[in-house]
C-alpha cells in the first residue's frame, strides 16, 4: 500500500481528531492553516493520554523480556542471576 499525496495529511488529521477544519491539499499555506486550526493543546494531550496505556505495557513487556534474557543466559552457563 503506497501512499499518495496527501495521505500523509489526512493520517494526521485522523491522529489528532481534526474535524471541521479538514484538509486541504493545496498550497502549503492551506496545509499550515489547517493544522493550526485543528490541532489543539486539548488534542495533543487527548492523544498522548490514550497512548499511555500502550506506553506503560511496552515498558513493563521491554523489562521482562531483558530480565528473561538475563535468566536464560545465565540458566545455559549453570549460573543464576536476579
Amino acid at each position: 500500500n503506497k501512499m499518495k499525496k496527501g495521505d500523509s495529511l489526512v493520517f494526521l488529521a485522523r491522529l489528532f481528531n481534526i474535524g471541521e477544519a479538514g484538509v486541504s491539499t493545496g498550497s502549503m499555506n492551506d496545509v499550515i492553516s489547517s493544522l493550526n486550526t485543528g490541532i489543539s493543546s486539548s488534542t495533543i494531550f487527548g492523544t498522548f493520554v490514550d497512548m499511555i496505556p500502550w506506553i506503560i505495557t511496552l515498558v513493563i513487556a521491554s523489562f521482562a523480556i531483558f530480565e528473561l534474557r538475563k535468566l536464560i543466559k545465565g540458566a545455559s552457563k549453570g549460573k543464576v542471576r536476579v
